[in-house]
């Protein structure tokens, strides 16, 4: 592996030990830059296995021999994914992209409506928290709220889909 792909690694990882709380935004950035590094390092060993230089490739592509050292070492953050899978074509390889279920979203406006409806039907002096983590380690999922008070808490999810208007489930 590239050692600049290994440093980048090692601060992502450092990164997430670091934080806490991840945001949506933040999480997709470093997810996709770690798969563009690894993208990068398979393609560069296809393309050497097959002793194709870098001139032949970028030929055949019609991008610059620059763009193709850039994509091999993951330095290329906006190129399209139709340009690695015709990278991937050439050195033998095929591309294949999925997606999975990640960590928190981005709450929507509904969601936040509901929240701010709930919390105000609460007495001031109960605890309410927001996007709790669930306690199992390694699970992404959060409470979208909890309630607290010295004799307990309770958890909060709430519906995708607002069933009744204002009425918050608890």
């Amino acid at each position: 592996m590239h050692s600049r792909v290994i440093r980048r690694e090692v601060a992502d990882a450092m990164l997430d030990v670091m934080t806490a709380r991840e945001r949506p935004s933040d999480r997709g950035t470093r997810t996709g830059r770690a798969t563009l590094a690894r993208l990068g390092d398979e393609l560069r060993s296809a393309r050497h296995d097959r002793s194709l230089s870098i001139d032949a490739v970028a030929g055949t592509l019609t991008i610059s021999n620059a763009e193709i050292s850039r994509i091999e070492r993951g330095l290329s953050p906006k190129v399209p994914l139709v340009t690695l899978a015709r990278f991937a074509a050439v050195v033998g390889l095929d591309l294949s992209a999925k997606f999975y279920p990640g960590g928190p979203t981005v709450r929507d406006a509904a969601q936040v409506e509901l929240l701010a409806t709930l919390r105000a039907q609460l007495h001031r002096s109960l605890g309410w928290a927001t996007e709790v983590p669930m306690p199992l380690a390694g699970d992404q999922r959060a409470w979208d709220a909890t309630i607290a008070n010295p004799s307990g808490s309770a958890m909060v999810l709430l519906p995708l889909r607002r069933t009744t208007p204002h009425t918050p489930h608890v």
